[in-house]
C-alpha cells in the first residue's frame, strides 16, 4: 500500500466486504472459512473535495479470502491462509493513475 501512495498520492484501507459467499465448513477438526475484502481507495487531501461538496473514494472489488484452521487439544488453530495477490488483484502496480478527462460540453469553442 506504501507503495501506491508514493506512487499515485492515493490511501488503500482493507475493509471487510460481506458477500453471500463467505461460508464457513467445520469437518470434525477441520475448519474451512472463506470471506471477502476489499480495499477502499481515497485520493490525496488536495483533490477530495467535489464540485457537490461530498469526498470522493473509490471501492475496489472484493477478493474472496480462504483460511484453514485446526483443532487440538486447546482449541482451534489458525493452520493457513490464502489471500489474493496485492498486484493485479487489489492494485495495479505500476499502472499509470488515470487520468482526468474534460466533458466534451466543458470545452470551449
Amino acid at each position: 500500500m506504501e507503495a501506491d501512495r508514493n506512487a499515485t498520492g492515493w490511501v488503500g484501507r482493507f475493509e471487510h466486504a460481506s458477500q453471500p459467499t463467505a461460508t464457513t465448513t467445520i469437518n470434525g477438526d477441520h475448519a474451512t472459512v472463506i470471506d471477502s475484502y476489499g480495499v477502499r481507495w481515497t485520493p490525496p487531501a488536495t483533490s477530495q473535495a467535489t464540485p457537490g461538496g461530498g469526498a470522493l473514494f473509490y471501492r475496489g472489488q472484493p477478493r474472496a479470502w480462504h483460511a484453514a484452521a485446526r483443532r487440538d487439544r486447546t482449541g482451534w488453530r489458525l493452520w493457513s491462509v490464502t489471500i489474493p495477490p496485492w498486484c493485479g488483484s487489489y492494485s495495479r502496480c505500476g499502472a499509470a493513475p488515470p487520468r482526468r478527462s474534460r466533458c466534451p460540453s466543458s470545452r470551449r469553442s
